[in-house]
């Protein structure tokens, strides 16, 4: 038998909203992006690096964090969160060679979002 996890309902990082100042800089992150690369990536696509934030922001990373100043603390956040990037990467590589190959995984996340589209159109 297979064992699917729960899903926690998906909210723009619940009491640790954004701040004007972080929102500004976030902005700029992307402006500067794009204009260096060509693309025309959104503020969406930046937000994803939240997930690796709070996936190395482990109980020993929290400690660090909170009881050492920023410049003692910068170069380990910072090896951790490329690490973290850098699996995101992997994943997302990963997922995607899944659903280019594997018509049924393919059909069965379509009709999932194709059914939550509906009802979303439905209920707004």
């Amino acid at each position: 038998m297979c064992e699917t996890a729960t899903l926690d309902p998906i909210t723009e990082f619940g009491a640790n909203a954004y701040t004007e100042e972080e929102e500004r800089s976030l902005s700029e992150i992307i402006d500067s992006f794009n204009e260096r690369h060509g693309t025309s990536f959104s503020r969406d696509d930046f937000l994803r690096f939240e997930r690796v934030t709070r996936e190395i922001m482990d109980e020993d990373m929290t400690e660090m964090v909170r009881n050492n100043p920023a410049d003692v603390v910068y170069n380990a956040f910072s090896q951790a969160f490329f690490q973290g990037m850098v699996k995101m990467f992997q994943n997302d590589n990963e997922m995607r060679n899944i659903v280019m190959t594997d018509k049924d995984a393919r059909e069965q996340a379509t009709r999932h979002f194709f059914k939550r589209a509906q009802r979303a159109a439905r209920e707004g």
